[in-house]
């Protein structure tokens, strides 16, 4: 499941999830906020979901997810 590690902010994931199910990603997303509250968390599984060859996105199985994983 995506965004399993990230506490709280629950409407941002839904909103980034439905994204990439719908396929409605757009061509930027900006993550603001105070230093230390998780953004560069949010921007690093929101990538990996793009990034997933698999159905169910983030799979972790997938050549994309390993590779990911693997940084």
């Amino acid at each position: 499941m995506a965004f399993e590690k990230i506490l709280g902010n629950e409407n941002i994931k839904e909103t980034l999830i439905r994204n990439v199910k719908t396929n409605t990603i757009l061509h930027g997303y900006m993550f603001a906020g105070k230093a230390g509250i998780g953004k560069m968390l949010f921007a690093k599984e929101f990538a990996k979901m793009i990034l997933c060859l698999g159905e169910n996105k983030p799979c972790n199985m997938c050549k994309s997810c390993v590779e990911f994983n693997r940084k």
